[in-house]
């Protein structure tokens, strides 16, 4: 722990990085300071999230105003008024009981929090015949979702990095995205029938088979299960039909990419199994992989600078494989993805860019390094 200020940051450095790092940290706030306007930064939260946290102390230090707001805790109705005329456009945000004007935010930072509206108690209905209450409380939700839609909108305006819309982008739309852009993606299938699934086995040889979108996890006092990334084979398929199902040709990898993209900068790191180990997925030997800083060819940094443009993210955590000669292989992307073990462990102080970026407020800061 290093203390910045009045403020502790929980990393560790070497002595010589520390001395390196607090004191490009102490010019660059200089040089903050003597700016003129006094910008603020709203914060779209969860609550306890270390990352957030930390990209929080780095605006203490740099000493940044800024609001933060966390899913369910201060996050409901704050949005107090929207007066729109022929000259002008006036916000109105209540967060810890204080009024703020939107147009007084430089800056907006969506990272895993939301809005959230309190819908009125229809349980006062004296009518309960053709499910008038129903139909309201849609009609209700109906004029939330376009507020909502309406504030992310005016998001746009304002330097941000990443929307609430687009934390948990279409994994299909990513693939597709990808291949537009020149990346390599593995053959994939998506099916219910068995007869298909076969037959793309017989064809790819190894296969595996992953969630369309989102990891499906339970866990209380009794049971703990999960899905995640496993090989798949035709003495697997013991029904002639199943839900729909993905299904993907298994690249053989020399090594597998974590990279974190920032507004055209980019932070890659290599995941290193402990040798003798060939998982799947790499998140089994989460706890004993070895982390190393990777330089991404120049080609493949375009590329996928462009596949963040065309989805419309700042910032994200994408998973790349790099096959055994040597050909690069897109996987997902996650737009709110954790990146302190990637910081941390190969030193790249993602967090304290972050919190600089914010900062900065150049809305046009978007651009390719």
């Amino acid at each position: 722990m290093i203390k910045l200020g009045k403020e502790s940051i929980n990393v560790f450095f070497t002595p010589q990085i520390k001395k390196q790092l607090l004191k490009e940290a102490k010019e660059w706030k200089k040089e903050q300071k003597q700016k003129k306007n006094c910008r603020m930064i709203l914060i779209i939260g969860q609550h306890e999230d270390t990352t957030t946290d930390k990209v929080c102390d780095w605006l203490n230090y740099f000493g940044a105003k800024f609001v933060r707001t966390n899913t369910g805790t201060n996050n409901i109705d704050i949005v107090s008024d929207i007066i729109i005329s022929n000259d002008s456009l006036k916000i109105e945000l209540f967060i810890n009981d204080t009024k703020y004007d939107f147009d007084n935010f430089s800056a907006i930072w969506c990272r895993r929090g939301y809005l959230n509206f309190t819908l009125p108690n229809l349980n006062s209905f004296n009518v309960i015949e053709n499910n008038i209450p129903y139909k309201v409380e849609s009609h209700l939700i109906n004029e939330t979702n376009t507020l909502k839609s309406f504030i992310e909108y005016i998001f746009k305006n304002k330097m941000r990095i990443n929307t609430i819309s687009h934390y948990n982008s279409n994994k299909l739309i990513a693939l597709q995205t990808a291949k537009s852009v020149g990346l390599n993606i593995p053959q994939t299938l998506i099916t219910r029938k068995s007869k298909i699934l076969k037959g793309f086995i017989n064809i790819n040889k190894s296969c595996i088979t992953k969630n369309i979108q989102d990891n499906l996890s339970y866990h209380d006092e009794n049971y703990t299960f999960g899905h995640g990334t496993t090989d798949v084979k035709i003495q697997d398929i013991q029904t002639d039909s199943f839900y729909y199902s993905l299904f993907q040709k298994k690249i053989e990898k020399k090594y597998e990419l974590r990279v974190f993209y920032l507004l055209g900068a980019f932070y890659a790191s290599a995941a290193i199994p402990p040798i003798g180990t060939n998982h799947t997925d790499i998140r089994t030997t989460n706890k004993t992989n070895r982390h190393t800083p990777f330089n991404l060819p120049n080609n493949i940094r375009k590329k996928i600078h462009e596949f963040m443009l065309q989805m419309d993210l700042e910032s994200g955590s994408l998973d790349i494989i790099v096959d055994e000669n040597d050909n690069y292989w897109f996987l997902e992307v996650n737009p709110v993805g954790q990146f302190d073990f990637l910081s941390g462990k190969n030193n790249f102080y993602i967090e304290k860019e972050i919190a600089k970026a914010l900062i900065d407020g150049n809305k046009n800061r978007f651009s390719e390094n």
